[in-house]
Parts: C-alpha cells; structure tokens; sequence
C-alpha cells in the first residue's frame, strides 16, 4: 500500500527529502531528489536528480553493454562528430547550451541472443569544451558506420569524453516488505542512497509486476509475461509465448493476459491466464489457418493467482493522484493513461513542462491536424479537421520557437473542442479563404470541429518543491 505525507510537511523543508522521504523516492548523499506538487491537489510528482558534486541535474539512463543504471546530465541530445573518422565528439550548439556537461545519444541497431534485432539508443556522459561554427558535422549510421551529416554553417560544442565512474550508478529493485502487504515498490536505487520509485513489485512471486487499466482493478503481472491470441474457430484461446527456438534456452513466461481496448486506444479489460501444455501442431494447424514458429499453450485461468490493484484517485483539492500508477505511465500507455485525475475537467492528466511551466495536461488531447483549417469565411477562427472528438475535449497546435537540429516542441496553444461544423474553410495558394472540400469538390462531411484557444491557467500548474 503506498503512503503519502502531507505537502504541508514538505513545504517546510524544500529540498530535505533524506528528512522528509516522500514514496516517489527520497535523496542520497550525493543525488538530490527533483519533484513536484500541484498547486492545487495531492499527487507528488517526482522527474529526477540533482547532482551536487558535479552541480547539474542528471536523468537516470540504462547501458546496456555494463548492465546498469548511470544518473548522467542534462541536456542531452543527438551525438555528432566534426571529423570523417567519428572521432571527435560534439554537439548542436542549441542542445549542449552552456551547460558543463552534456550526454550524447546515438541509435544503434543489436542483435539478441536469438538472432532477432532491436534498437538501442546508448547514452555517454562528456564535458563541454570550445564553441565553434563548423561546415558539417559527421554521424554514426545504426551499423556504426562513419557518415557525412548536417551541412553548415553549425553552431557546435566540442566535447570531452567523461568516465563513466564519474557519475552516480544504480539498479532496479524492491524496498522491504511492510507487514503483509503482498505489492511493494521496485525503486532505482543509486549507490549513494538515493531512491526514485519505478513500478511495482508482487513479494509472493519475488518479480516486478505491472499492468495498466484505464478503469477498475487492474492485475500485477509480472512484466516477463506472454501474450495471448485471440478467440480461434476451435473456441477457446492459445497462448503465443515467443518465437520457438530451443536454441536460445529461454523458459517460456508463467503467465499471459489478454487485453481489451477501447475506442479511445485505452486498455479496459485484462484477463489473465498460466500457460499449460503445450499444444500439439496437429492440433494448432486443425485451429489455425496460418500457423506461425510461435509456441502455442493451452491458457488455464489464473485469476487468483496474481494481485489486484485500484484504479482511483485519491487526496483533496482539484487534482487527485493516481497512486497505483507509475511515473512513467505515460510512455508506457502510449499517452492514453495519466498520472493524474483534474476533477474540475473531468479529464486523466499527466505533468508536462508547457510554454516553459509545468501543468497536468490531459493525455488524450491531440495534436490539431495539419489542414490550417477554420471555422469562417474570414478564416480567422481556427477549426479542427477531420477527426473523431469523441475521446477528447481537447486539442493543441504544438509550436517549436527554434529550429534547425534542435526543435524544441514544448511550446504549445490549447483549444477546446466544440461543436461540429457543417462547412469548414481554408486558404488556397493564392491566399484566398475558400470552402474546405474535404475528399473532392462538393464533399463536405469532414467532421471538422470549431475549437475554442484556453489560457494555460485551464490547468493546473506544479510548483518545485
């Protein structure tokens, strides 16, 4: 069961947590922990470090190659090279800043111990040296290839390779039991001490569990688990596991859900199942019309065998947390589950820093389409194209005040979605508002919307603590 002190006991001591721990993690003797409190509701918010000894602030990053956690400093951003060997490092002028330090980032394609391929984006810590204007910078392909890249003239920061040593280390995993409870949390844990709550962790299967719900209970399964097919003509259900290749050594995974999804993109309904015998290929051929390498299971009922979690707000004010769900919900739902509920909108939310303040933003909301549509003749009202509203109230026009190889999209403008329009307009290429025809001339039923532009006070801001 998670616990919460209260925001008056953290307002006394501002960046005190090794005397104040909050749940969402707590500081070591070097890393000083980030976080944040709405301004109106509960629900503490915590993003990252700070680093005393190197005086930055540092983002916990996984390498794969040492298997383990480094906290290392932001900014970061895309790693490039002024030499045709890819020897001597840099960075875009706008991503290092004036930072002292900077972690490059370039993507690598790999290859898994079953010969199957996946990418990877390696993290390296340097420190910030010379500014210089250059004619082009060189990049490392996904083969690690040595290639030609941007042209100039670029604004870059050389950089100095930095030790790994140099920066706090950690790795997953779980705080004490408490008493009985049977889900605890899985922490990253540096080694000076600090904590940053990362999920959650079922002690009776001695694994981290998730599964995320977007309305009542949810299950904690363990994140190895298997996927399931659908109902077959036989009936009933297979497990899929993963490709079958006795050669790679991999136990198939214990358990296996099957999920349903709304129209919105949200996971309501989780059905969780233990993998039985396997199947036969006589029998999955006679079930299956395309038979694939996969393992195919019978699935038996486990209901009972996994832990349930709730799926409801809790504390007081406008904004309530969503204490069961983790801090990285909203990349692991793909932006349909929040952090957050705003019980004035009615609406999930999570923390996003917008126009440069960090607010609870609603996580359905969609970037408007990109038809420059509007809802007069005038074409001064801005409209929003051709789009089911139903899943959201809202909408935003995200805007990058830089350019070049460094955008930076957080600024945005929100609207409010209102009624459907029968007629919507643009401009054509010679600057005149016509009529929108939206599939071929005298084709109107666009479901182009009229959307209201909202101050960013419509949402509720966070304040550091």
């Amino acid at each position: 069961m998670r616990r919460h002190v209260s925001s008056f006991a953290l307002l006394l001591c501002t960046g005190c947590f090794n005397t104040h721990p909050i749940d969402e993690g707590s500081s070591g003797t070097r890393l000083e922990l980030i976080a944040w409190e709405p301004e109106d509701g509960t629900g503490i918010h915590a993003t990252s470090f700070f680093d005393r000894e190197l005086g930055v602030e540092c983002v916990w990053w996984y390498d794969l190659d040492a298997e383990t956690w480094r906290c290392l400093p932001r900014p970061s951003g895309r790693l490039v090279f002024l030499d045709a060997d890819c020897g001597q490092a840099a960075a875009h002028g706008c991503a290092a800043g004036d930072a002292p330090f900077f972690t490059g980032r370039r993507f690598e394609a790999r290859t898994n111990e079953c010969g199957g391929s996946f990418g990877y984006a390696p993290s390296l810590p340097f420190r910030t040296g010379a500014r210089r204007t250059v004619d082009r910078v060189f990049e490392r392909d996904p083969e690690g290839e040595c290639v030609a890249g941007a042209t100039g003239p670029l604004e870059v920061v050389e950089l100095e390779p930095m030790p790994n040593d140099a920066f706090v280390s950690g790795a997953p995993r779980p705080r004490p039991r408490d008493g009985d409870d049977r889900i605890g949390e899985v922490v990253l844990a540096g080694d000076d001490g600090s904590e940053l709550w990362m999920g959650h962790y079922d002690h009776e299967r001695g694994a981290a569990c998730a599964m995320l719900i977007a309305s009542g209970r949810f299950p904690c399964v363990p994140e190895t688990s298997g996927n399931t097919t659908g109902p077959t003509r036989c009936g009933e259900a297979f497990g899929v596991t993963y490709e079958a290749r006795p050669e790679c050594g991999r136990e198939p995974p214990q358990l296996a859900v099957e999920t349903e999804y709304d129209a919105c993109g949200r996971a309501v309904d989780a059905r969780v199942y233990r993998h039985g015998a396997r199947l036969s290929e006589a029998r999955v051929e006679a079930c299956i019309d395309r038979p694939t390498e996969h393992i195919y299971t019978e699935l038996i009922d486990a209901t009972d065998e996994v832990a349930w979690l709730e799926n409801e707000a809790e504390g007081t004010g406008r904004l309530r947390a969503l204490p069961d769900r983790p801090r990285y919900v909203e990349s692991w739902s793909l932006g349909t589950l929040g952090s957050h509920f705003d019980t004035e909108l009615g609406e999930e939310c999570s923390p996003v820093v917008v126009n440069g303040v960090m607010r609870c933003l609603p996580v359905l909301a969609r970037a408007m389409d990109e038809d420059d549509l509007f809802a007069d003749a005038a074409c001064s009202e801005p409209a929003l194209g051709a789009r089911d509203a139903s899943c959201s109230a809202w909408t935003y026009v995200a805007r990058s005040d830089t350019d070049g190889p460094c955008l930076d999209w957080s600024g945005r403008d929100y609207y409010r979605i209102g009624e459907r329009l029968d007629v919507a307009y643009r401009r054509d290429d010679t600057g005149a508002c016509v009529v929108w025809e939206a599939d071929g001339p005298g084709e109107r039923d666009h479901g182009a919307f009229r959307v209201a532009p909202v101050p960013d006070d419509t949402f509720v801001a966070f304040r550091r603590l």
